[in-house]
């Protein structure tokens, strides 16, 4: 109960410095999961291209928005509008 928690109060203590260490890294190797993930949906070295410019200004403008509208908007010209019923099946 209680008392063991006044025993485990020092030892937290003394890890708190490593919080900061440990939160950064597992922020970073979400990070690094989510672009992993990111970067296999795409098919075209195009599409590929699209993702990075979205992602990279989604990351540099403050709002959101903006990075939505320039994906969109780089889509449209680079990719072009795609049916998907057009698409050959994957085999």
């Amino acid at each position: 109960g209680i008392p063991l928690l006044y025993l485990l109060t020092p030892l937290v203590t003394g890890l708190e410095p490593l919080f900061t260490v440990a939160l950064s890294l597992t922020l970073v190797l979400t990070g690094f999961a989510c672009a992993y993930v990111a970067m296999g949906i795409p098919k075209t070295q195009i599409e590929r291209g699209v993702v990075i410019l979205m992602g990279a200004t989604l990351a540099v403008f403050p709002n959101p928005w903006v990075g939505m509208t320039v994906g969109v908007l780089a889509t449209l010209f680079l990719v072009g509008p795609t049916n998907p019923n057009d698409e050959a099946p994957a085999k």
